[in-house]
């Protein structure tokens, strides 16, 4: 925290000058302000933090000066230049993380399984993970949901080494939305009725059950 002799003083210098807020106020940036006001024309105690910086202050004149004169006119239009083919580059570089991911999803091919043996394979590589435990009568909207992880993870082998090839690019977040859509598109081309399929899986699981139940010789007392 400053003294108030540092306030003070900082008030007193501030009188009839700008600082870099003041500047920026007035249209300036980081970088223009580096460029054309290397030095400042005069400093003064941090107001805010005895350990802090010196304030750098500007004369009004001279900074009214500066961005009327031709030098700052061509700097602000290569300036924008850069920025706009900065802009273009990043463009860019998305379009080709998009173009990546459909040529990396074409060649995706989901395989047929039968209903049982993959929710019996999503069960036991949701439970190999340590995630918690399940079985085929567990709530159908949760299986549905392992049995769609396990096909996206495990049975198409692109998703998760375009998931990695991702990290280091442009555009990572909107791709890693439009890979798993277009995934999960294959998916539920492949598998169009799993939650039904689920549902009448575990039907029949039940009444085979009950039948065997059934079977069991009674015990006499």
């Amino acid at each position: 925290m400053s003294s108030w002799d540092d306030i003070r003083e900082y008030t007193a210098a501030k009188v009839g000058y700008l600082n870099q807020t003041d500047l920026k106020g007035l249209g300036w940036t980081a970088a223009s302000i580096k460029t054309f006001f290397p030095d400042p024309d005069k400093t003064a105690p941090n107001p805010y933090s005895s350990h802090a910086d010196l304030v750098r202050l500007y004369e009004p004149q001279r900074a009214a000066h500066i961005q009327e004169s031709p030098a700052y006119a061509a700097w602000l239009d290569s300036h924008a230049k850069r920025r706009t083919g900065a802009r273009a580059a990043v463009a860019t570089k998305r379009r080709q993380t998009m173009d990546m991911i459909s040529t990396a999803v074409k060649g995706v091919v989901v395989p047929a399984w039968p209903i049982r043996d993959l929710v019996e394979a999503a069960i036991n590589h949701w439970e190999e993970r340590g995630a918690g435990s399940a079985d085929i009568t567990s709530d159908s909207l949760f299986l549905e949901r392992i049995t769609k992880n396990y096909v996206r993870h495990v049975l198409t082998t692109a998703y998760d080494g375009v998931c990695i090839d991702l990290f280091a690019r442009i555009g990572r977040e909107e791709g890693y939305h439009l890979l798993r859509a277009m995934v999960d598109s294959k998916v539920d081309d492949a598998y169009p009725d799993l939650l039904d399929d689920i549902t009448t899986m575990q039907a029949q699981t039940l009444d085979r059950r009950s039948e065997n139940a059934l079977k069991q010789p009674t015990r006499m007392p």
